[in-house]
């Protein structure tokens, strides 16, 4: 692997020039009559292998694991970002991502997405692959391939699309993934004090997340999100007891419809998020740039909101709700009681509660939807969850992007995961995350159709 990414960045100073030069003007081949299907395609292909793949690490061998739901979005941003290069190679209108690459005349787009999307995943999961798994990313490859004529149109674009995932390889290689595990959440009850709390496994959450170097961000710690509220205070006795009332397994205050939303927000978010993306790259008419650039640029921010959200949870280390609510005697909090027989709806995820991962990504995707359509006005069907699976059986209509932040707001409450302070504090991280990196990044270049 180490070989191929030094024989990548060789390939990118003989093909490519830094991002914002001149190759990011409006280029000269023209992709505007091309359908998005190869991306759209592609990014389906990315999320199943992701959901397929098993990762030895924190597991004693021979066992594996899946990947958590900040890992999988991470792949998946790497393939999206080596498609969205591929793509403006050869349509132009955007800025490339991290560097340019030159495209021959007449190259395909088509074949340029495959051949990136494919490269990307291959280089990454092999490891985490079977011998099966890895002979179908393969045959999807040959299948995407063989539907191009051949030619140098299909030989030219075969080589845009290998070197952008080159590219991405070597621009993203030592960016911290798989970074050190540190020690966390093992230590005895105190105030506040976040630890590990029972499921299925016994270790700190991808603490590295909160680590790494950022796709678009300068830093994972660039936007402090805001602390937690003060134990003595009277805003977390209200985020407690509401919490402590709605989320509960059993609650006899929360509606069935309360249950459903929360039910429908516990989708794996790797694949609930690029469906969204795809389908509102559809329902918006895109064409195959315009699908590339939505894709990334939503990956990508949502993914930075996630590094975010891991520094700040990992500083603050504060408590879930399971356990505050079994231990609200040691809070000093005359307003909050103790319940040591509470249970959530949903199981907590094994890292800290403060702030909402879930809403800080839902504040990034969403602002990406609203800055790249030009709306906080949409026509929007989101796919997700029943009775607690991550499997997306059931779809919901959307008007506005405020619908949906405060739908996912509810949702965290309502399943037990989260403090309403905490679901606010997501939203409002992930919301800048999103705006500064399409300040910096996927933007429409001058003279750009």
């Amino acid at each position: 692997m180490k070989a191929r990414v030094v024989l990548l960045a060789m390939l990118i100073l003989a093909l490519g020039i830094p991002a914002g030069a001149g190759s990011s003007q409006a280029k000269h081949n023209s992709v505007a009559s091309l359908s998005p299907q190869a991306v759209l395609d592609w990014n389906a292909n990315a999320v199943s292998l992701v959901l397929l793949a098993q990762h030895p690490r924190e597991v004693t061998p021979p066992a594996t694991r899946s990947l958590f739901q900040g890992e999988g979005s991470l792949y998946v941003s790497y393939v999206q970002a080596a498609v969205y290069n591929a793509a403006v190679a050869i349509g132009g209108r955007y800025e490339p991502y991290g560097f340019s690459l030159f495209a021959p005349e007449g190259a395909s787009a088509d074949a340029a997405v495959a051949q990136a999307a494919h490269d990307v995943l291959a280089y990454y999961l092999t490891p985490m692959l079977t011998a099966a798994q890895v002979a179908m990313l393969d045959g999807w490859l040959t299948t995407s391939l063989g539907a191009i004529p051949n030619g140098q149109a299909k030989t030219d674009g075969i080589s845009v699309g290998q070197a952008a995932a080159l590219g991405v390889e070597a621009i993203r290689s030592n960016d911290g993934r798989d970074g050190p595990e540190g020690n966390y959440g093992t230590g005895p009850i105190a105030p506040g004090a976040w630890v590990l709390t029972p499921g299925p496994f016994t270790f700190a959450q991808t603490p590295w997340l909160g680590s790494m170097h950022p796709f678009v961000l300068e830093s994972a710690g660039q936007f402090k999100a805001k602390a937690p509220p003060g134990l003595s205070s009277d805003k977390w006795a209200k985020d407690f007891n509401e919490t402590k009332a709605y989320g509960r397994v059993d609650s006899g205050i929360r509606t069935d419809d309360q249950k459903r939303t929360a039910y429908f927000w516990n989708g794996n978010v790797t694949n609930q998020f690029n469906r969204e993306l795809r389908d509102a790259a559809t329902q918006y008419d895109m064409d195959l740039v315009d699908a590339a650039h939505l894709l990334a640029a939503g990956d990508l921010a949502a993914e930075d909101a996630a590094m975010a959200t891991w520094h700040a949870k990992y500083t603050y280390l504060f408590w879930r709700p399971l356990t505050a609510i079994r231990n609200a005697g040691i809070d000093g909090n005359s307003k909050t009681a103790s319940d040591s027989t509470w249970a959530p709806l949903l199981t907590h995820p094994n890292h800290p509660e403060w702030p909402s991962a879930h809403g800080s990504v839902s504040g990034a995707l969403t602002q990406v939807l609203a800055e790249v359509l030009g709306t906080k006005d949409v026509n929007l069907t989101i796919w997700g969850g029943e009775n607690g699976s991550a499997a997306l059986t059931t779809s919901r209509h959307y008007d506005s992007i405020g619908d949906i932040r405060d739908e996912v707001a509810n949702a965290r409450v309502w399943g037990g995961f989260h403090y309403r302070s905490a679901t606010g504090a997501g939203l409002n991280l992930g919301e800048k995350v999103a705006h500064w990196d399409l300040q910096h990044a996927f933007r429409r270049v001058k003279g750009g159709d």
